[in-house]
């Protein structure tokens, strides 16, 4: 295989495990996507793939191949090569006298875990525009009809468990509270919407 195909299929390779390893984590494709510290990550994953794959290919391409034969022989490479780069990059140390001078291993699980924390900060900020989106959709959707807003609040409030009392002096505390600070009520309804039931408060701007 020529080495620029190699190294884009190593390369893939490497992605796919990447995702798989992480997204159960994270639950958030895009967020993972749109994080730096992953695609350095991949990187480092990509270039060591692409070593083992040459290193293994040297030794035991032909052997490999004889054993599954010629049309899977590169697919072999690479997924041995991808489960030979996963186990040395977390296992891999350099011991001199009992004195680990390089550990790689401790090393590479670090890194994996400030992406992680990237990615769920990523996460995060997406949530957030997303709440703020729907907020103000929200408040066009119900410009001039207020009235019909406090019954979506009062629906909402009471499949999250509150009673009608509740949810009357929820409305009058929040009533007072928004004409003290001369702020609008409207907003300060979608907001609470989209804080006890974000999927909801995207269900009415469809409706």
């Amino acid at each position: 295989m020529p080495l620029i195909l190699a190294f884009w299929f190593t390369s893939v390779a490497a992605f796919i495990y990447l995702v798989l390893d992480s997204y159960p984590l994270v639950k958030s494709l895009s967020a993972l996507l749109r994080t730096g510290s992953f695609w350095m990550l991949c990187f480092v994953y990509s270039v060591f793939n692409a070593l083992a794959y040459g290193a293994l290919g040297a030794a035991s391409g032909e052997r490999i191949g004889n054993l599954v034969g010629s049309q899977l022989k590169e697919l072999a490479l690479i997924v041995l090569a991808t489960l030979g780069t996963i186990t040395i990059l977390q296992s891999l140390a350099l011991k001199v006298a009992d004195l680990k001078i390089v550990d790689l291993g401790s090393f590479v699980d670090k890194f994996k875990g400030q992406v992680l924390e990237d990615i769920r900060k990523n996460v995060a900020k997406a949530q957030l525009a997303r709440a703020y989106r729907v907020v103000q959709g929200l408040e066009r959707r119900y410009e001039g009809k207020v009235d019909e807003l406090r019954n979506e609040y009062a629906s909402v409030m009471a499949f999250g468990g509150r009673t009608s009392e509740q949810i009357h002096r929820e409305l009058e505390s929040l009533l007072q509270e928004r004409k003290a600070a001369g702020l609008s009520l409207k907003r300060a309804l979608a907001e609470r919407i989209v804080q006890v039931d974000l999927e909801q408060a995207e269900r009415l701007l469809r409706s």
